[in-house]
């Protein structure tokens, strides 16, 4: 909605109304791909290429695809814009990362207001996480993709034990 509203100049607040009134009466509220929650790590990288970080940007991306995951698993996300999400990340990652981003550059890129994207910083920061240093932060990350990895692989693991269908 937001690359709409900035394409035919109309507030993104008017354009999602007028997508839910559709949405109703299509009766297309009823498909949960439709209206359930975007997960915010989905935009990351077209926000990463619009700030041009150069040859950092992978490396940008990955600290704030961290964050955006360490958010979710503290619900930072559950009824909040993904672009707030985003925003507060990036901000976090670029300064990770050595670069000095304004509060007019990240807002510029994620369009939601300084004041969203600054308290999603403060949860972030008040939260368990948001304690670490960089290099805790980094392990802790490893260690939830590598818990991650073996549930998956018991998953799979299960599944293949599994008696084939009659």
């Amino acid at each position: 909605l937001i690359d709409f509203s900035d394409h035919l100049s109309i507030n993104v607040y008017s354009l999602g109304a007028v997508y839910l009134q559709l949405l109703r009466l299509f009766h297309l509220d009823e498909y949960p791909t439709l209206t359930k929650p975007v997960d915010p790590s989905l935009y990351l990288h077209r926000f990463v290429d619009r700030l041009k970080f150069g040859d950092k940007a992978p490396a940008v991306s990955g600290t704030a695809l961290k964050l955006v995951q360490s958010m979710k698993r503290d619900w930072m996300q559950t009824g909040r814009r993904p672009s707030g999400i985003c925003g507060a990340a990036l901000f976090i990652a670029a300064h990770i990362h050595g670069f000095e981003r304004t509060k007019r550059e990240i807002i510029g890129v994620v369009h939601v207001g300084w004041s969203t994207v600054e308290k999603r910083v403060l949860e972030f920061a008040n939260s368990n996480v948001g304690e670490l240093t960089v290099a805790d932060f980094e392990t802790r990350a490893r260690l939830f993709e590598e818990e991650r990895a073996r549930e998956i692989a018991a998953r799979e693991q299960a599944l293949l034990a599994l008696p084939p269908p009659e």
